[in-house]
């Protein structure tokens, strides 16, 4: 991913530099704070995203764990409401789709 603004690739290295999560957490990283008007986790901004991935390591290990958080309930309505996974597909490259040029 390259950001214009700091004029730079985001590395493995940077991604843990900057926000203290892997490659593999971002997904779950993404649609717990939201972007681009997805759904997120009222609640959850990049700081407790980053811990609670730190913590559990994926979203469905904090869904499994949620009763030791303070965000419980929300967690809770995010997967049973179905906006983790809406959030989840639209933050994942598709590389199955067919494209006609």
């Amino acid at each position: 991913n390259y950001s214009p603004k700091k004029k730079s690739y985001t590395t493995e290295n940077t991604l843990w530099d900057d926000l203290g999560i892997t490659p593999r957490q971002v997904v779950d990283w993404l649609c717990m704070v939201g972007k681009d008007n997805t759904p997120c986790l009222p609640g959850v901004g990049p700081k407790k995203a980053s811990a609670l991935l730190a913590e559990y390591g994926d979203f469905r290990s904090i869904y499994d764990n949620r009763e030791n958080t303070k965000h419980n309930e929300a967690i809770k309505e995010f997967l049973d409401s179905s906006k983790y996974e809406i959030a989840r597909d639209l933050h994942r490259l598709h590389q199955n789709l067919v494209i006609n040029w």
